[in-house]
């Protein structure tokens, strides 16, 4: 089931979405505000007769979009897969078995993105259980997830390593 439910998240990525999906899904209107700096929405991944609603959380940021992908690099090392939207020319990175909570032992899957432009600034993220279950479905998991994520963002620092290493992945993409 794990499996099948990635396969068909990876492949919904990869193939269904175009750019204009893509700027569309964080647009303000999209998002609920949950509290200051922090948005919510459901995201319909949509694939030949069936629909899957998974949570998105925005981190607002006024600096960078880059904020949430560099504080997991600097805590869980170099991602494990790049996925390209249609017509994008950055990444959502994806680490895979990342122990996100410190107190348990379960594992996470974590897809990070982010958008820039002239109104609003985010990262956001989409966490699953090792069985694919969404992880931000689950009221108190989700407390500790984004409790965890802005403690990362915070300790994080500007890292020379993270930016050679993302700028080589958006390079060698580039058409």
């Amino acid at each position: 089931m794990k499996n099948t439910f990635y396969i068909f998240l990876i492949g919904f990525l990869l193939c269904s979405c175009g750019s204009s999906q893509r700027t569309k899904s964080l647009e303000r209107n999209n998002l609920v505000k949950i509290e200051n700096g922090l948005y919510e929405r459901d995201f319909e991944i949509k694939r030949e007769d069936k629909t899957k609603a998974v949570t998105q959380i925005g981190f607002e940021n006024r600096s960078t979009s880059f904020s949430k992908k560099r504080a997991f690099f600097q805590a869980y090392g170099g991602w494990d897969s790049v996925i390209y939207l249609d017509g994008d020319s950055h990444p959502i990175l994806v680490w895979n078995a990342v122990k996100l909570i410190d107190e348990s032992e379960d594992l996470f899957t974590i897809y990070a993105d982010g958008i820039e432009d002239y109104s609003l600034t985010l990262g956001s993220l989409m966490v699953f259980s090792r069985t694919g279950e969404d992880a931000l479905e689950n009221k108190a998991l989700r407390e500790e997830i984004v409790t965890k994520t802005k403690r990362l963002i915070c300790d994080s620092t500007q890292n020379e390593a993270f930016y050679d290493v993302y700028w080589l992945e958006v390079k060698s993409n580039a058409k």
